[in-house]
Formats: structure tokens, sequence, C-alpha cells
């Protein structure tokens, strides 16, 4: 009852499977039959996880197996006409047992995206929605090596379009954290029956991933891909005993922003990406060749590649509810950046992981490159506070090693070559003005003679929470360490 031969060949207790013929049951192990997670375990009262059932599994057959043993029904048929009833009453028309109706369904998507221009057979239809997607892919090329080809993915995009427009009945939280490499978003999203009004109305997420992880809700934003009542929750994860999950660099980053916040430590994160195809190449390339580059900040459909995605990313941040400071393209064709602050403390991290999240939303396929921290202090924020920053950059050139091992991967190295504007991955150096430094003192900065300095030296995929722990720490605290 519980799947298909291929569960068999599921089930070889290989990885979090258990072992097919022989049952087993756990506490919070997933590498069994039946699991208790381990928040029932320790409430003394829950559910229980079967973790037997392929995904081809008839749920019917699964749950009567389940709630009456022996007494379950064995004959499929009436399941079968019960599931084709179900299917009936939820999307009436729209269950088609034909490629016709599937023909007819397309036609009318649309109609309703292009009317009047939408054609009026199904075979236009399907060459209209292929020549979208040659055009905002550039290249409609279906990948030998992939199913999913840029036109695939357009047509599963276009044709989600109607139904995340229908009317909510309930709110979608969506759950984000940290992945334990500590350079990723993770999520999950769960169904409340009522519109959080505050952070505190959103319960912690137990038992989430095979780790066993609490996900604590830290900070709430409006969902600018469902809109309506639904959220996003950005998460603290946790350990079943309650200590920091593997990659959640949140509390320590917290603890040292409290001890400093009589300075006001400010952030503000610029990080740069690239888009890439499907097939790896930047977006708008024909070939690995890079097409002429010239300035940063270019207008032209020639010369720029990528803007409306780029602004589509921007919108959505600040409908979100992320503080954005801004987005430009840079002098490579399909490279951008997006800004996010200034944000006081513990707050820089939070908006800057949901704006990657979302970018990872918008956009599925990139390119890193490098993430520029601005910082200040209040002291250098007031007059004179020149002083400030410069002291500031003497304890930074004491401590560049430790700096750089926090700052992103080995790619970081390969970037600080000191090629076009890039500085010396291994040498610390601070100019005025000038780009080529791993820390810059904007002119405008040195003109005024208070203000803030750019930290140039972390990746795009560095962890913000780090970098800003790392600065405070060097910058704030004589005698502390990163």
């Amino acid at each position: 009852m519980y799947g298909s031969e291929e569960n068999m060949q599921r089930l070889n207790n290989v990885g979090p499977n258990p072992d097919f013929s022989t049952f087993s049951w756990a506490v919070s192990e997933r590498k069994c039959s039946v699991r208790i997670p381990g928040h029932v375990h320790k409430a003394g009262r829950g559910y229980l996880e079967d973790r037997r059932p392929a995904a081809d599994c008839d749920p019917y057959q699964s749950l009567c197996s389940s709630l009456f043993g022996p007494c379950a029904p064995h004959s499929s048929v009436p399941v079968l006409l019960t599931l084709q009833s179900l299917c009936s009453s939820l999307f009436g028309p729209f269950a088609p047992h034909s490629s016709v109706p599937v023909l007819l369904t397309l036609q009318s998507l649309c109609s309703s995206l292009f009317s009047p221009f939408a054609p009026h057979s199904s075979v236009p239809v399907l060459l209209t929605l292929l020549s979208l997607c040659s055009s905002l892919f550039r290249d409609p090329q279906v990948l030998d090596e992939m199913s999913l080809g840029p036109q695939t993915l357009c047509l599963q995009r276009i044709a989600m379009r109607p139904y995340l427009a229908l009317p909510p009945s309930h709110c979608q939280v969506t759950y984000i954290w940290i992945n334990s490499s500590g350079t990723e978003p993770m999520s999950k999203t769960r169904i409340m029956q009522n519109e959080p009004e505050s952070l505190e109305e959103v319960p912690v997420w137990r038992g989430v991933h095979k780790r066993e992880l609490s996900l604590v809700p830290v900070a709430i934003f409006r969902d600018p891909f469902i809109r309506g009542p639904h959220k996003m929750v950005l998460c603290d994860a946790r350990n079943r005993d309650g200590t920091p999950a593997t990659g959640s660099r949140r509390e320590e980053c917290l603890r040292v922003m409290e001890a400093v916040k009589d300075q006001k430590p400010w952030f503000g994160f610029e990080q740069e990406f690239v888009l890439k195809t499907l097939e790896g190449l930047p977006f708008g390339w024909s070939s690995a060749t890079a097409p002429p580059a010239g300035a940063s900040a270019q207008v032209g459909l020639e010369r720029v590649f990528g803007r409306d995605i780029s602004l589509s990313h921007y919108n959505a941040c600040v409908y979100a509810g992320i503080k954005m400071a801004g987005a430009a393209g840079e002098a490579m064709p399909a490279q951008w950046e997006f800004q996010v602050g200034p944000s006081e403390g513990i707050a820089l991290g939070d908006h800057a992981w949901m704006a990657r999240y979302i970018l990872l939303r918008v956009w599925l396929s990139l390119g890193q490159r490098g993430g520029h921290m601005n910082f200040s202090t209040e002291s250098m924020r007031e007059e004179g506070g020149l002083r400030c920053i410069h002291e500031a950059i003497e304890r930074l050139s004491q401590r560049h090693t430790q700096h750089m091992a926090l700052y992103g991967g080995p790619e970081n190295q390969q970037r600080l070559n000191t090629i076009g504007i890039n500085s010396d991955f291994n040498t610390f150096s601070w100019a005025t003005a000038n780009r080529k430094s791993s820390v810059r003192v904007p002119g405008h900065v040195s003109q005024r003679g208070q203000g803030y300095l750019e930290d140039r030296r972390p990746a795009a995929d560095c962890d913000p929470y780090l970098v800003c722990k790392a600065l405070v720490q060097t910058c704030c605290s004589p005698g502390a360490r990163t």
C-alpha cells in the first residue's frame, strides 16, 4: 500500500532511508521506519511520522492502513474513484484527461496574458510562449543534458501566474534560515489561519530538517511573491539543546553589537552579482567570450543585460520591507549590485540575508563577485571624525589575516588579485578615493572630515553577520579578537 516497486529501491538503508524489509523506530532519527520528532518526545505528546510511504503512494490507502490496519479496504477502485471525484471538485474543467484540454488551458492562459494579441489555435499558443522564452533568455537552445531548459522554465513560471494570484483564505508564512555552511539561505512554508501582526505572533517551528532544528523567528517581512497577507520570517536556527546550529552566526554577532551599542555602529552593504543562464554563461552573452565591457551605470540594451531583473529584485526587496539603499549596473555586462542600509547593529545582517534570499528566488543562477561593507561609529560621523576613521584603519591593518579568514571562501583569493580595481588578498592597503585598496576612505568623507570607511575585501558570499562582528570587534574594542 505504500508505493510501487521503486519504493523498495528507495528504502535501501542508505542515507536517511530505512530498510524496506525491517521495521524500526527511533526518536529524532530519520533513518527509521517510524520517527518520533524530538520536540514531541520532549513534550510527552504530539504525533508520529511514518517515513515508509513513497511519493506515488495512494494517500487514502496509506491512511486507511494506518488507521484501520487489517480492516483497510483492499480494492484500489473505490479509492481511485474518490480521488477522481476529489480532483474534479478541486479543479473542475482544469483537471485534464488528454492533451487537448492541456492545450486549451494554455490557450486560455495565453489569452489572459497577451489579449488581444493572443492567437486562437493551440499551435500558435505554444509558438508564442516559446517565442517569449527566447526573448527572455536570449538563447532558446534547450540543454542536451538537462530536461529543464530555458523554455521549460519560462513556461513553468507563466503557467503559475494565475494560481499565485488566487485570493488567499489563510496566511502563508515562509521560514528562512542559513544553511550549515553559512553561505546560503534555506526555507520552508507553513500555514497560519490568521495574519501575524507582529514577530511575537509567529511561532517557533520545531523539528525542522534532518538536524531536528528549531527555527526561532527574529525578523518579519512581507512576501513579495504571493503578496496579500503572506509573510516571510528570517529565523535563527537552533539545535535541540537550544544552542545555535552550525552555520548560524547571528547570536554571536548580536552579543557583540549589544556590547558596543553605545557607539551606534552603522553598516551599509554593497553586494555584486552576475546573472547567469542555465548554460552557465552570463546573461545575454552568446558565448564564453565577453562582450565589450564599459563603464558602470551605463544604459542601452546593447551594453546592459538584465536591468529588468535587477529592478525586479530591488522592487521586491522594497515591498518586503528590506532597507534598500539602491541598485546599480557594473562594468561587466550582466553584472549588477544591490545596496542595503544604512542599518544599525544586527539589522544589517538580517536585511542583507533577506535580500539575498529574494535574489535567489527572482533569478535561479548567479555568479559571485565582491561584497563591500561600509562602516562607521557615532564618533566617526561627528565633526572631526576622520581621526577616528584613521584609528580604525590602523587597527584593521594589524588584523588583516584574521579578517580575510572570515571574509569569504577560496574564490575571494582569486578575486583579490590586484587586477582592475581589486586589492591584494595578502597585503593590507588603504587610500583616499582609490578603489584599488583593501579599505577606502571616500573622497567626500576626507573632504568633510567625517563619515565612514569602506572595507572592500569581503566576497559576495560572505556572511554579513561575521563581517559586521569582525569590524566591530577590531575597531570598537581594543582588546577584543575576531
